[in-house]
């Protein structure tokens, strides 16, 4: 496929939102129970190109700029963790190592197979028993037939469960003392002596298959080797400093959808008559999060202007890593005020929220499509969960229809021998004049939820 035209690219770009705030959504509720993808994430992101937009046309990709990788990325790190971090994976060091330091008869194999996830690789540097740099313990040492023969460990490795090859960094010269005792080498994963270890699940980025692996006597031809003996801090630090901008990106993505999630609980929020966001207290917390999010959408954006002159410029290195430290300060600063803004609401232990008693098909932009089952209220589907409500606002999204939530205070009769809550404001907007009514807060103050329908945007409480 030839360069999007600037039409064609923003389209894509509310497609890939739809996708992420939409089926993505729908999906991490399985995802959460059993901490792995399901094929119908890997087949929605196969057809709608999210393996194949950042390729260079001559492997099946678009050649689109690295400012419009960037792009593309923040959109879809709008969705859930772990498959923000695989795409953003997918897009990135999947295979640019293997296009930067490749051997070519390596690269007419497999460069063009990355563009429908035919094949995938994980990145393997870290060790439990020695650190990220010239003291891996893992080794690559030469035997009589000029083959490499692997011996060692890797430890919390993403993506082990979609991928068919490692990029391993190992010590092929343990003589040396610094960087060039390193070297780097894309390992097939079914060769014989390479074990996968399960590890902890991950507190967060759940189904992105962190694992660790074992090596034990791998043998491994010689064509396998990206760049030459002694280059493996290159490659792995060349290939990773690029990869901190796609990180300061995936926490753009993310900051910026929590700013708009906190704006619009802002509004629906209202104490002593009036909503929340006319206060100045939350004026500036909202005014602090947008100027931070501003400023390193800034500095990303002047990362890929750099980038594209030049992929090898003085600059880019040290911009990546600035941007990726900046993007860490400003997702915790979003995120606090972000707690802030939702209150008690943002940690409640809640009831899961009905989905709509009419089951149609709804078609996305993104070409996902499926039958919403019966409404979650029914005894058959309710079920009590513990887990962080998540506050999620769809504003207009043609992915996900409106879902109103039940009236979960009609369920929960007021005990009138306790005493009564305080009575709670909330504000109901309809098509027509809004409206403001109270209502009673029954004695279930960790399980309450108040919902706000605008048209066709739905304020929700998420259980992820």
């Amino acid at each position: 496929m030839s360069k999007l035209t600037p039409e064609e690219f923003r389209e894509y770009l509310k497609t890939v939102r739809a996708l992420a705030e939409g089926p993505f959504e729908e999906m991490q509720k399985e995802v959460e129970v059993t901490n792995k993808f399901p094929q119908e994430f890997y087949d929605l992101a196969i057809e709608n190109n999210l393996y194949r937009y950042a390729l260079p046309e001559e492997y099946g990709g678009w050649g689109l700029s690295e400012k419009e990788i960037l792009q593309v990325q923040e959109e879809f790190s709008r969705g859930p963790g772990g498959m923000r971090m695989h795409l953003h994976y997918a897009a990135d060091l999947n295979w640019r190592i293997l296009d930067d330091y490749g051997k070519p008869e390596l690269k007419a194999e497999f460069m063009d197979k990355f563009q429908d996830k035919t094949i995938f690789t994980n990145f393997a540097l870290t060790e439990q028993t020695g650190g990220t740099g010239a003291d891996l313990h893992t080794t690559a040492l030469k035997d009589e037939n000029g083959n490499y023969v692997l011996n060692g460990e890797k430890w919390l490795i993403s993506h082990t469960d979609c991928s068919q090859y490692a990029y391993v960094i190992a010590v092929t010269d343990p003589e040396k003392q610094g960087d060039e005792r390193l070297s780097a080498f894309f390992v097939p994963m079914d060769t014989p002596g390479f074990e996968l270890v399960p590890m902890p699940h991950m507190m967060g980025c759940r189904g992105a298959g962190h694992a660790g692996f074992k090596m034990t006597d791998v043998v491994l031809d010689p064509k396998y080797l990206l760049g030459e003996e002694g280059q493996g801090m290159e490659v792995a630090m060349h290939s990773l400093a690029i990869s901190r901008v796609h990180i300061a990106d995936s926490n753009l993505g993310m900051a910026q959808r929590m700013l708009e999630m906190s704006i619009a609980r802002a509004r629906d929020r209202v104490t002593f008559g009036k909503p929340i966001i006319q206060r100045q207290a939350i004026k500036m917390k909202l005014a602090n999060m947008a100027t931070n999010i501003h400023a390193l959408r800034c500095m990303v954006m002047d990362f890929a202007d750099d980038y594209d002159k030049d992929p090898h410029n003085e600059f880019v290195d040290e911009k990546a890593a600035m941007c990726k430290l900046f993007s860490i300060d400003t997702v915790k600063m979003v995120s606090e005020e972000m707690l802030e803004i939702f209150a008690a609401t943002a940690t409640s232990r809640i009831r899961r929220t009905a989905r709509p008693s009419a089951c149609t098909a709804t078609a996305a932009p993104c070409g996902w499509k499926r039958a919403l089952p019966p409404c979650s209220a029914s005894p058959s589907r309710a079920a009590w969960t513990s887990t962080t409500a998540t506050w999620s606002t769809a504003i207009g999204s043609p992915a996900r229809p409106s879902r109103a939530l039940p009236d979960i205070a009609s369920r929960f009769p007021l005990d009138e021998e306790r005493p009564r809550h305080r009575a709670e404001a909330v504000l109901v907007l309809g098509r027509s004049r809004p409206k403001r009514t109270v209502r009673e807060r029954p004695p279930f103050p960790n399980c309450y939820v108040s919902c706000i329908n605008r048209g066709n945007s739905t304020a929700r409480v998420n259980s992820w």
